[in-house]
């Protein structure tokens, strides 16, 4: 029987990967994170066959377990660690502009061009759940991220939190033993490293106003379907289709933010931009609910619906991240 584990002796890493259907080797070198202890889903489906052998109850003889077409799921969540951050976020966009200056600035935007990971274009990782036993880790490889949130409260810390899906199940047998290399807790960041934070609204999505607030809540989600038939792994590749999104603000009521809000409606197009200065993000979107606290100190929470806005200028993606870490990854130009 497997010895039972406390979720800090179990670590998490992960690698980028070279080749869409081959995972990183265990004596890989991982990027090891902090973040809250997870399970990965194997995605194991099972076929209930159509009879029964004569009996009134189902029998195990009429099943049959698979992972053939298998795609395992897990979520990974903690706080954002600049250093890493950057390889999550092109997991979920599928594009990059990444630039050649000291801070290597690279900016984050949906694709325009499906990447075909057969041809090993596009961003995957493989992941390991490392386990202090020998051979009982979980390797999962060709994984991309299906949702992207960033949030931070007042003095907390910035948190990212994401859905990722691999390419088959699991490898229950695998054995790190290459080089792991923990977060120094030095590139983290906090709500108060903000820099600037501001709300637009209106057609124009012009004269930006500065907020003052108390949280914020940013995510983008696509769905991803199996593509192709592989003998290997089940299926070729994922296939990333209908992004979609949602930003909250809570943010204190002062006399600029009053002139703001009180042409603020339900329906109407509005741009929120936060700045951190080693990362900053961009949404567009209409607003779907305002909630006032009773006592009138706080708007309690602006809910938007992110939608692209082509006609105020903007690039068609409704969300876009930029990142500085000063890490060149040698990413190479979109498509």
């Amino acid at each position: 029987m497997s010895q039972t584990y406390e979720s800090r002796q179990v670590r998490f890493g992960y690698a980028e990967q070279t080749t869409f259907e081959t995972a990183e080797l265990d004596s890989a070198a991982m990027n090891e994170i902090t973040c809250e202890a997870f399970n990965i889903d194997p995605d194991v489906m099972i076929h209930e066959l159509p009879q029964n052998n004569g009996t009134r109850q189902p029998i195990e003889q009429n099943t049959a377990h698979s992972v053939k077409g298998s795609s395992a799921k897990f979520t990974v969540a903690g706080p954002v660690d600049i250093s890493d951050i950057d390889q999550f976020a092109y997991a979920f966009f599928q594009r990059v502009e990444e630039a050649a200056d000291s801070e290597f600035t690279k900016d984050f935007y949906f694709f325009t061009t499906h990447p075909d990971f057969t041809e090993d274009a596009g961003h995957f990782l493989t992941w390991i759940k490392r386990m202090p036993e020998a051979s009982v880790s979980q390797k999962v490889l060709g994984c991309i991220a299906n949702r992207f949130n960033l949030s931070a409260e007042r003095d907390g810390m910035l948190m990212f939190e994401t859905d990722w899906r691999a390419l088959g199940t699991t490898n229950d047998t695998s054995n790190p033993s290459g080089t792991w290399t923990p977060p120094d807790g030095e590139t983290f960041l906090y709500f108060n490293d903000i820099v600037t934070a501001t709300l637009t609204h209106g057609a124009a999505l012009a004269s930006p106003t500065n907020l003052v607030m108390q949280s914020f809540e940013v995510e983008g989600v696509v769905e991803v379907d199996k593509i192709g038939h592989s003998a290997t792994a089940g299926f070729e590749q994922h296939g990333i289709k209908n992004r979609e999104g949602t930003f909250k603000i809570k943010m204190l009521r002062d006399s600029t933010a009053d002139e703001s809000l009180i042409s603020l409606k339900e329906g109407e197009l509005i741009k929120f931009t936060v700045d951190f200065g080693t990362l900053s993000f961009i949404v567009t979107g209409k607003i779907e609910a305002l909630d006032y606290d009773a006592d009138g100190l706080l708007v309690n929470e602006i809910t938007c619906r992110i939608f692209a806005n082509y006609e105020a200028g903007g690039v068609g993606n409704g969300f876009s991240i930029t990142v500085k870490n000063s890490i060149d990854r040698a990413w190479p130009a979109p498509a």
